[in-house]
């Protein structure tokens, strides 16, 4: 009990990246989001910035564009692998030269948009017991439409675009070793979705 407790303060004040990506994940859910552009939104880098200055926070917008990203990429594809996905968008990181270390973030920060789609009902995950693996899907609306329409062509004229374009193109690398922040977000795609914080199976992510 105390562990959930903690965990949930640490949330509150947005002290790691997984809580700063549902706190923005929650924004644009509700409608309240701050979906107007940084000036390095078309600067052709990678986003978020803090994951390169450690200053600041992640942005609603940057979270948003994430999110698009991988809706676009699920209403193309029909369905990707959680594996393939990521492993693809660090290629994208790793293509624009970023140093190990914020390859390690960006990592930590793609999973935390997923896993926060998950819990928002955006996403599902089907386990693959052959591959070790979960095959995600984008959950239409009740019409038959995209979730979270509000957010498309947020990733026009980004460095996300470039991104999706290499993915959907095959010029990066769909498959490597798994990590530990995989092999937890594999485990929560798994089973039915349930806010971060609350999920006691898991350490408390710090900085």
């Amino acid at each position: 009990m105390f562990v959930l407790h903690g965990s949930k303060l640490h949330y509150q004040k947005a002290r790691c990246w997984e809580a700063q990506v549902e706190l923005a994940a929650d924004a644009i859910d509700e409608g309240i989001a701050n979906l107007e552009p940084p000036e390095h939104a078309f600067d052709g880098c990678p986003f978020p910035r803090v994951l390169t200055s450690l200053r600041d926070r992640i942005l609603d917008w940057e979270v948003a564009a994430a999110a698009d990203l991988i809706l676009t990429l699920l209403v193309s594809e029909g369905e990707m692998s959680l594996r393939s996905l990521v492993h693809a968008y660090l290629g994208c990181v790793e293509q624009s030269r970023l140093g190990s270390k914020q390859q390690v973030r960006h990592e930590r920060y793609i999973c935390a948009v997923i896993d926060s789609m998950h819990v928002h009902l955006l996403l599902a995950g089907t386990l693959s017991t052959a591959q070790d693996d979960v095959l995600l899907r984008m959950i239409p609306l009740p019409d038959g439409s995209r979730p979270w329409g509000h957010l498309r062509s947020l990733i026009d004229t980004t460095w996300l675009q470039w991104c999706f374009e290499c993915i959907t193109t095959k010029r990066v690398p769909g498959e490597a070793s798994d990590s530990s922040v995989q092999q937890q977000l594999r485990r929560r795609m798994s089973r039915a979705p349930e806010p971060y914080c609350e999920d006691t199976s898991r350490h408390t992510d710090v900085q």
